[in-house]
């Protein structure tokens, strides 16, 4: 017989189990890596076999906006267009909503772009080039020596021509698993026209730099029967937004562009990109999604918010989000500057200009802008493309200036400035996408970084980045590609990174994404054997905090040139996977000639054996609390390495 004495006990064990159960799952949920695991996208309805007429489409969405229309609808079906439609670019498409859901639209050789929107809404669309803008092959044979492959092309892609690639074409490679699953983490390679052909399919290629040999952890890492892809050189997107102010894509879904995946550039910015996916196309032989960058946003005012994204199988950086830095071309006085802007004049009267040595970026002063004036003259455009030039001559290496963008500008300042070196930097960091918020996304087999973001005020949140040949996350500016500013109030928190870093360091080459999560200035011999460091700490007020970081190539955490860093909270679990070198692990060459006052020698010498799970190089004003170190596998010498430059660390309040 039950008694209510007997209902109140069970009820009480029904009730302390239940419990135990909903503590387990949180205690479990924490634990678990951040981030979705799978694209939050919505589900696609099949793919339609009916081809409808995307040139009649675009017709009507002119026609309609110009008669008042303002929400528009794209029936499901696939979409096509003749050979000589680009694009479908719209042009101050403002405050309309369009609605694609089971859309697909194949271009030739272009994508989707909105220009000069505002407050414009795009929902559903997928896009892909057709044919698709690659070269895939399989690896019959490889000659170490004379850096070549010989690779039999597949005829369902693009097959070399005897004029393209052309001499001078660089084309950008994969490399790829035998069963196309898996891209192999290395860095940057390309292939270099043109092409020697050996029968209908089969061709010679010779490569630019012969990574395999020398990045790669052993020669035969790529070995014949492995696959690779070859991205037909274009400068086309995918999804395009140019100045553009308050737009918003959703569910957009990219397969096989040329370029850029998603481009956002030039304008007042803050746009947001909400469940939108980079892959391979379901159900076909694709190796790449794309040519170059995942997501690329440059030059906005305000940065995007993009979340609940999932991108794979890019060539370069998933998420890129910066400005550019300017040149000192001449100081003719004091106050009166002319300064070269590789990619436009990005700072007006009132701004406030900082200047840096190229070299080593050590701040130079700061002023003002009083007036500025564009030079058009046909000897400044002879100038600007001397310059780069000109400075190489001189042992400092820079970028080349695009043609189309680049200017050249005289400024007046209020303050008088002299600089006794003629390589000088010049920053405004007024349009370098400050702002941004990057969370909940799932970024996964990439050849590049994962997200790489130099942008002030910015948050990167939640997300899940495995499998990616760098820095899972990595903030840093860099002098050679011209690219910052030096952000400042930034928050990395509750990111999860696995599996990331390989191209970092082997024991024939050093690449200097050190950390699967990185932040540091790149200047210098930023792109040579080794790179260098230096001892100035121009960003400021960085918050690392509750990132989960697992199984990192080198440190899980790598930061330097900060002031004003705080890592609270982080778990770096099993570091150092690719400790087959790890004996010999030095890195005691990088603040060789950094500049700077002079390092500690026995700060240098934590460098010469570097054998801890995180490391911290010329930053000041430090405070570590809460992390830990899980699965040291390897027995470091311990959780902190304290490098050259660096000061006022307190530690889990021990200093």
């Amino acid at each position: 017989m039950t008694t209510p004495r007997s209902n109140a006990k069970t009820a009480l064990i029904i009730l302390i189990l239940l419990l135990a159960g909903i503590a387990l799952a949180v205690f479990t949920l924490k634990r678990q890596p951040a981030g979705p695991t799978v694209s939050s996208a919505p589900a696609l309805p099949p793919e339609s076999e009916k081809i409808k007429d995307g040139a009649l489409v675009y017709d009507q969405f002119k026609a309609g906006y110009s008669q008042g229309q303002r929400d528009f609808v794209v029936p499901p079906g696939k979409y096509t267009f003749p050979p000589e439609f680009t694009s479908f670019a719209l042009d101050a498409f403002n405050d309309a909503t369009i609605s694609a859901y089971g859309a697909t639209f194949v271009l030739n050789n272009g994508g989707f772009v909105l220009a000069h929107c505002r407050n414009t809404i795009l929902r559903g669309l997928v896009l892909e080039n057709d044919p698709a803008p690659f070269m895939q092959g399989v690896i019959k044979s490889i000659d170490h020596a004379k850096k070549t492959l010989d690779v039999e092309f597949d005829p369902a892609f693009h097959l070399p021509t005897p004029q393209y690639p052309n001499e001078g074409q660089h084309l950008i490679l994969q490399y790829f698993t035998p069963d196309g699953t898996r891209n192999i983490p290395m860095e940057w390679e390309a292939a270099k026209g043109p092409f020697q052909k050996i029968n209908d399919t089969v061709f010679r290629i010779q490569l630019l730099n012969n990574r395999i040999f020398t990045v790669a952890d052993s020669p035969d890492v790529v070995s014949p029967g492995f696959q690779l892809s070859l991205a037909v050189d274009s400068a086309s997107f995918g999804f395009e937004v140019v100045d553009g102010e308050n737009v918003t894509l959703e569910d957009a879904r990219v397969y096989a562009v040329k370029a850029y995946g998603f481009f956002d550039h030039d304008g007042k910015g803050g746009n947001t990109y909400r469940r939108c996916v980079i892959g391979r196309k379901p159900g076909s032989k694709l190796l790449a999604a794309l040519g170059r960058d995942g997501f690329h946003c440059y030059r906005d005012q305000r940065g995007p918010l993009i979340e609940y994204c999932d991108f794979s199988y890019a060539p370069d950086d998933f998420v890129a989000i910066h400005g550019f830095f300017s040149l000192l071309d001449k100081s003719t006085s004091p106050t009166t500057l002319r300064i070269a802007a590789p990619f436009g004049q990005d700072f007006g009267p009132g701004s406030t200009l900082k200047f840096y040595n190229f070299e080593t970026a050590e701040p130079l002063g700061q002023a003002k802008v009083v007036s500025a004036t564009k030079v058009t003259t046909p000897e400044a455009a002879r100038r600007l493309q001397n310059i780069p030039k000109q400075w190489k001559d001189a042992g400092v290496p820079v970028r080349d200036f695009p043609k189309d963008s680049a200017e050249l500008i005289d400024v007046t300042i209020d303050q008088p400035l002299e600089f006794k070196t003629n390589a000088v930097l010049v920053d405004s960091g007024e349009f370098s996408g400050e702002g941004a918020i990057i969370r909940y996304n799932y970024l996964h087999e990439g050849a590049g970084r994962g997200i790489q973001i130099k942008a002030s005020h910015s948050i990167v949140d939640g997300n899940r980045i495995e499998r990616i040949a760098a820095s899972g996350i990595a903030m840093y500016p860099e002098s050679y590609y011209l690219e910052g500013t030096f952000p400042q109030n930034v928050e990395i928190l509750n990111n999860t990174i696995i599996d990331c870093a390989d191209v970092s360091y082997n024991d024939r080459y050093m690449e200097p994404n050190f950390g699967a999560l990185q932040v540091s200035s790149l200047f210098g011999k930023r792109l040579f054997n080794p790179p260098t460091f230096h001892g100035f700490q121009q960003m400021q007020n960085i918050k690392i905090r509750n990132n989960h970081i697992i199984r990192p190539a080198v440190f899980g955490i790598f930061a330097s040139n900060i002031q004003g860093l705080t890592i609270s909270g982080n778990i770096v679990e099993s570091p150092h996977r690719r400790n087959q070198w790890l004996a010999q692990f030095d890195l005691s060459g990088v603040v060789k000639g950094a500049g700077g006052d002079e390092p500690a020698q026995e700060l240098v010498e934590v460098l010469r054996h570097p054998q801890f799970a995180n490391m911290l190089m010329s930053c000041r004003d430090v405070t570590i609390s809460g992390n830990q170190l899980v699965n040291d596998k390897n027995r470091l010498k311990g959780e902190w390495g304290i490098g050259p430059w660096t000061s006022n660390v307190t530690i889990d309040s021990k200093k």
